[in-house]
């Protein structure tokens, strides 16, 4: 049993959804009403090689089993004449393509989310806190752009975003834009001009509040309150450096959230926390996560609070819209006992 402030028990003994349960019809009909223009924004990755990945996890596998040339080369049309293309799609969700972690997917000592047996978790899938149990997500989704709130491309591989900084971003979001020293790893700061990229996003092909009553779209500058239930987004731009330097993307480690933003976070009871980054946390240049075990990210949200993680999103063109606030949706394949899903994050503008 973990012994910091956690959700365990707190949606019953049997619980295998975590803070989703706050997802209620009265809070869906509520996250609704921040749609205003009705735009719709994929928030997800394609799903093909050559994208965003950490090392030593495989690339996504596309293969046709039928296609165009095989009739071309002699294969008999089906019945009368019908031709058609058929494929195959192996994917390892962690670590390659936008994803939703389930609650199952990481815990130390022996019980998993809410004190279920982590023996539970076979070679076969997870008898408990599997991918299936989250169903669909419709709430008010809270984005914090944090390069743009700083002046930068991206954030650098060595920024960790503290609880500060998303306090800060929520209750005064114009005293961005290079208003404030920018904050670097443990070690100490560093100024604006020293960090981030330049140029204008490439898109993802190469292309240059739960309960909150609704109002006029919120956009950079208006202050936003994060709140229960909400699907709170947040933009390193480190995808940005893949599209530069696929070396570098993993060389030198990446940005991330840092252990009291993830408990600031947990402390307004949101439902997910996505990011496009690969872990939510930052890495180091070796790929690991510097916090000790108590402080890890997805200890912290996953293991003891029921915070789902949505991670390696695309936020480009979200960060292009100006909104702070939307309607967010995903859904997850029902993998029955899997510790993952690929997914395609929706706004809703």
């Amino acid at each position: 049993m973990v012994h910091e402030p956690n959700n365990w028990g707190r949606f019953g003994p049997e619980d295998q959804r975590g803070t989703l349960n706050l997802l209620t019809g009265p809070h869906v009909l509520a996250a609704l009403s921040h749609a205003v223009t009705g735009e719709v924004l994929s928030l997800g990755m394609p799903i093909r090689r050559g994208r965003p990945r950490l090392p030593g996890r495989p690339e996504p596998q596309h293969y046709m089993s039928i296609d165009g040339a095989d009739f071309a080369a002699g294969t008999r049309p089906v019945g009368a004449g019908l031709r058609m293309a058929d494929d195959t799609l192996i994917v390892s969700p962690h670590g390659t393509t936008t994803h939703l972690d389930a609650l199952c997917h990481m815990w130390s000592g022996d019980e998993l989310y809410n004190g279920h047996p982590a023996a539970q978790v076979h070679s076969y899938g997870a008898r408990r806190c599997g991918i299936e149990h989250v169903g669909g997500v419709v709430t008010r989704g809270v984005f914090f752009d944090v390069p743009a709130y700083l002046g930068l491309d991206h954030l650098p591989a060595d920024f960790r975003i503290s609880a500060t900084l998303l306090t800060e971003m929520a209750e005064h979001p114009g005293a961005g834009a290079g208003g404030a020293e920018l904050a670097g790893g443990p070690g100490g700061t560093e100024s604006h001009a020293a960090a981030g990229g330049a140029g204008e996003a490439a898109g993802p092909e190469g292309a240059v509040s739960g309960g909150v009553e609704a109002g006029p779209p919120t956009t950079r500058g208006a202050a936003v309150a994060v709140g229960p239930g909400d699907a709170v987004v947040i933009r390193t731009g480190w995808p940005q450096v893949w599209d530069r330097s696929p070396d570098a993307y993993s060389r030198d480690g990446q940005p991330g959230l840092a252990a009291d933003a993830a408990r600031w976070l947990t402390e307004r009871d949101v439902a997910v926390v996505a990011c496009d980054n690969a872990a939510i946390g930052g890495l180091n240049p070796q790929g690991l996560a510097d916090e000790p075990l108590e402080d890890d990210l997805h200890l912290i949200l996953l293991h003891r609070h029921g915070i789902h993680l949505a991670e390696l999103l695309w936020l480009e063109d979200l960060a292009a819209t100006g909104r702070t606030e939307f309607v967010f949706v995903l859904a997850p394949l029902r993998l029955v006992g899997g510790t993952a899903s690929p997914i395609n994050p929706l706004a809703i503008l």
